[in-house]
């Protein structure tokens, strides 16, 4: 029995997020928590596949999204400064000239010990600017990787 016939395959939506190197190891250490964005989803998201940008260039992990919370910049690092993994500075830079700002809260993460290229994943030549979405299935096959490289290895 694969992990494919145990996954739930409810109608939710993921996305995959290219996220800075910096700040992937602050989500794999659980130093970060919390990811900075300034466009908001406009679809439920239940699960993240993180795709760690130049010069790593690869999928490296999976994770669930317990809430996304749209706010002001100020009101989000306000509530998020403790577990947002950026620098104040960076973060004023990031959000200059945004009226409201989102916060997407991780949780559960797990890492792919033998990353993918992202075409592996997806069927696009470069990565999205800021997110793409993606279905139920693809989150199932990178979850199922995981799963395969921890019990079969």
């Amino acid at each position: 029995m694969s992990v494919l016939d145990v996954i739930e395959f409810k109608s939710r939506s993921a996305a995959l997020l290219p996220i800075k190197p910096k700040y992937v190891e602050k989500i794999l250490s659980g130093e970060k928590t919390v990811e900075f964005r300034k466009v908001e989803f406009k679809e439920d998201i239940e699960n993240i596949i993180i795709y760690s940008s130049s010069p790593v260039m690869l999928v490296v992990a999976v994770c669930d999204v317990v809430m996304v919370v749209k706010r002001s910049p100020y009101t989000l690092w306000k509530k998020y400064r403790d577990v947002g993994g950026i620098e104040y500075a960076e973060y004023k830079d990031y959000f200059k000239g945004k009226d409201l700002g989102v916060a997407i809260e991780l949780s559960n993460v797990k890492v792919l010990e033998h990353p993918l290229l992202l075409q592996d994943v997806v069927d696009v030549k470069s990565p999205p600017q800021s997110f793409m979405y993606v279905d139920s299935i693809t989150v199932a096959e990178v979850q199922e990787r995981i799963f395969s490289e921890y019990c079969c290895a």
